[in-house]
């Protein structure tokens, strides 16, 4: 990843809770779908990029 410029990606997000849910079991579901989602977008950027300079 050296060979890249810094990469910066972040994502917001808003939960509602409902009666009964256990906010921390809300809250490390959702951190997941965070961390996938930031995953899939470097790993999207990174190919792009890879394939922008003719490396394999």
């Amino acid at each position: 990843m050296d060979q890249f410029e810094p990469v910066e990606y972040g994502i917001e997000m808003e939960v509602q809770i409902e009666d009964g849910d256990d906010p921390a079991d809300v809250y490390r579901e959702q951190t997941t779908v965070a961390e996938d989602a930031v995953e899939r977008e470097l790993a999207r950027r990174l190919a792009r990029k890879k394939a922008d300079s003719g490396d394999d």
